[in-house]
């Protein structure tokens, strides 16, 4: 099987594996707001991903000093925790931003019920 063949089957088995590994997707920093509960990822295409930390419950209970002691890791496929011993996928950040966008889609979709 040649290089453009496995791409072919990477991207048709799943579209956030495709980004990250044809089209060279990549993570270039973070912004970590606690308080808000909002992780916000800036990617290599000038895009930005948002994620609830409340999604990762290491995260989400983290000290202040632990959870603003990250790094890219993996070439930017990955971000790490060093005092946490925790690491965090761009694929599944890309999941987790997927499903909380449709679902918020979702539930914004139908009017507010009144008695």
């Amino acid at each position: 099987m040649n290089i453009s063949q496995k791409n072919k089957n990477i991207c048709s088995e799943n579209p956030f594996e495709c980004l990250i590994y044809e089209k060279g997707l990549r993570i270039i920093d973070t912004r970590i707001y606690s308080e808000q509960d909002r992780m916000i990822v800036v990617l290599n295409n000038g895009n930005t991903i948002e994620v609830k930390l409340s999604a990762y419950p290491a995260l989400k209970n983290a000290t202040k000093k632990a959870i603003h002691k990250w790094r890219v890791v993996f070439g930017g496929t990955g971000l790490e925790w060093v005092l946490l011993n925790y690491d965090i996928s761009l694929k599944s950040l890309l999941e987790e931003n997927a499903t909380y966008s449709a679902l918020q889609k979702l539930h914004n979709s139908y009017p507010m019920e009144t008695a």
